[in-house]
């Protein structure tokens, strides 16, 4: 199975906007689109149907409508409107329409991240089995070395970077290795989680006793 012209003009325009941002690659988007055709071709006829499925129901206007209310095909939508788009489709409320551009997402990523320059402009240098180590701590153990299963080695001296090892110490923090006894934290404010506040709730962060009942995974402990 071969994709449609429209099918293909909607895989170019959804490349062109997945690829936005990452590192540029020595190919025309037309190149890119026809690679990721062909990865296709190692795949059950239906499988690779389910995807021809996904770019005719993205680059539909009727999709575009759902997104952005605006009936348009996708591929004849400005850059800045195919940004808006394809943020709502990542969002939708509608599983399928969150599953097709999932599944086109991932196969022009995966395409796009293999060439070789693009690879290397994330410092991926490939699989070590088809080259030589890169850095100390690639390769086989040092002679000598016993390792202990499930543990990382250190190749040689380690220095940690200032984030996780701070040199000196903040004001104020404490190193757990100092700490003795029971320890009794206080807050003004404790949030758990990365979860948005709920809709319509403007209550503000104040001072004093937290309620427990408001405490939860991703919500913030307000004061009672």
């Amino acid at each position: 199975m071969s994709f449609s012209p429209a099918q293909r003009d909607a895989l170019a325009a959804l490349a062109t906007a997945i690829i936005d941002g990452a590192p540029p690659a020595a190919e025309s988007i037309p190149e890119l689109a026809a690679r990721c055709e062909a990865r296709l071709g190692s795949l059950p006829p239906h499988r690779r149907q389910l995807v021809g499925t996904a770019l005719s129901v993205l680059g539909s206007g009727a999709t575009v409508a759902l997104a952005i209310q605006r009936v348009r095909p996708f591929a004849q939508l400005a850059p800045v409107d195919q940004a808006r788009c394809v943020a709502a489709w990542a969002d939708s409320s509608l599983p399928p329409i969150r599953s097709a551009w999932q599944s086109v997402r991932r196969l022009v990523l995966s395409v796009h991240y293999a060439r070789p320059e693009v690879a290397a402009a994330i410092g991926y240098g490939g699989p070590f089995r088809l080259r030589q180590s890169l850095h100390p701590w690639e390769g086989a153990l040092p002679e000598g070395t016993s390792p202990v299963p499930g543990e990382p080695v250190a190749r040689g001296r380690v220095i940690l970077p200032n984030i996780i090892d701070p040199d000196p110490v903040p004001v104020g923090v404490v190193p757990g290795h100092q700490v003795t006894g029971n320890v009794q934290r206080t807050a003004d404010v404790v949030v758990i989680g990365t979860a948005r506040r709920r809709r319509g709730d403007r209550r503000p962060a104040g001072r004093g006793g937290l309620s427990g009942g408001d405490a939860g995974i991703g919500r913030v402990a307000y004061p009672q």
